[in-house]
């Protein structure tokens, strides 16, 4: 599990160093570091992905997980030419890479040709779901992508129908994430019955096409006839939005990463807080999650999970980035980490956390 982030001289951060746990959450205004955070990550990822050694001698700054553009693209506003620097600590495992426009270094703690198979970063359980994601469509990639390994659900939730067609019938759900309307803990109903939650009633089809490497789809909606055939088309975004978010949390197993980007999009209240749950029941699981959110629902989900007794409080990092003005009026970023107590109350409440609601309220009244 990866254990702490740190960033020297990247985009919009002079140094930041971001403790992580099973469930961590980046939250704050547009433009704070989220993203960044997020982007260093899988910088390292896609690098690793290309070139699979401890002997990098150049890094994949454009690829399948983020695009950064160019060397300089990468350096912190205020000190374009010194190095920067990603550091990523695991449990048995430091990641440092450092860089500048001449030359770049990957440093590990440890020489293991074996590393990626107990490694959280770089091992075969790493997903990645973007806040840019496929709409409604009826047709949808195949798994015969060599750009994904085997099982991912790709970074725009391209795979996830074929996945679901796939290992549906056979793959079991950890028995703590199963919907209460369904006691089977069968892939395929439970994804049916999460995704209930968003479209009452609603059921996924997938139709392969093997011919032609497509995977169709097309949704059952209960009405007073029965179940109703409906094209995917005619389904709102939130449905499509939200299916491969609710595919890779249930899909994820202990010692996974997940890295999702709003998984609240296009999604009712309603809707934000059951994810915001089943969030939390994975990474109860050891599966370990980094999510931007933008959603007070998603964290009021997480946070009734941990009332609920499903998640310990020392399982879950809340971090809220802003930034200030110092003292020679240069813009920094910081963060503020509020600490989320058994009752699911929160330790304290920074200025901007998630307070619009309040704020309205008290111009209203």
């Amino acid at each position: 599990m990866i254990k702490n982030i740190t960033l020297k001289n990247f985009k919009c951060f002079e140094n930041m160093s971001v403790e992580c746990r099973e469930l961590n959450l980046f939250t704050g205004v547009n433009g704070m570091g989220k993203s960044t955070l997020i982007q260093a990550v899988l910088l390292l990822r896609q690098t690793y992905e290309k070139y699979n050694s401890s002997n990098w001698h150049r890094l994949v700054l454009n690829g399948h997980y983020t695009n950064l553009g160019t060397m300089k693209d990468t350096a912190y506003w205020y000190r374009v030419g010194d190095d920067i620097q990603i550091s990523i600590l695991e449990d048995e495992l430091m990641w440092n890479c450092t860089w500048n426009e001449r030359k770049v270094h990957l440093l590990l703690a440890e020489d293991d040709k074996n590393r990626n198979e107990r490694c959280t970063l770089m091992g075969s359980g790493f997903e990645y779901i973007s806040a840019e994601r496929l709409g409604p469509r009826r047709y949808y990639d195949n798994l015969g992508n060599e750009e994904y390994q085997t099982f991912q659900i790709g970074t725009r939730g391209e795979k996830a129908v074929a996945l679901l067609n796939d290992i549906g019938s056979d793959f079991k759900i950890y028995k703590n994430m199963r919907h209460f309307s369904e006691s089977s803990e069968r892939f395929d109903l439970q994804v049916n019955a999460w995704m209930s939650e968003i479209s009452p009633g609603v059921k996924i089809n997938a139709i392969p096409y093997f011919e032609v490497n497509l995977m169709g789809l097309r949704y059952a909606v209960s009405s007073s006839m029965g179940e109703e055939s409906v094209n995917a088309l005619n389904m709102g975004f939130g449905v499509s939005y939200v299916l491969p978010v609710i595919i890779a949390l249930l899909k994820a197993r202990k010692g996974d990463l997940l890295i999702l980007e709003n998984p609240e999009a296009h999604l009712h209240p309603r809707g934000q807080r059951k994810i915001g749950e089943l969030v939390a029941l994975a990474a109860a699981n050891g599966v370990q999650i980094i999510m931007e959110t933008h959603s007070d629902h998603i964290l009021n989900g997480i946070r009734l999970t941990v009332k609920q007794k499903h998640i310990l409080p020392n399982q879950i990092k809340v971090n809220y980035f802003y930034q200030y003005i110092d003292n020679h009026g240069v813009p920094k970023h910081d963060k503020s980490s509020p600490e989320i107590l058994e009752d699911g109350s929160l330790s304290n409440w920074p200025d901007g956390f998630f307070d619009e609601w309040d704020k309205a309220i008290d111009e209203l009244f």
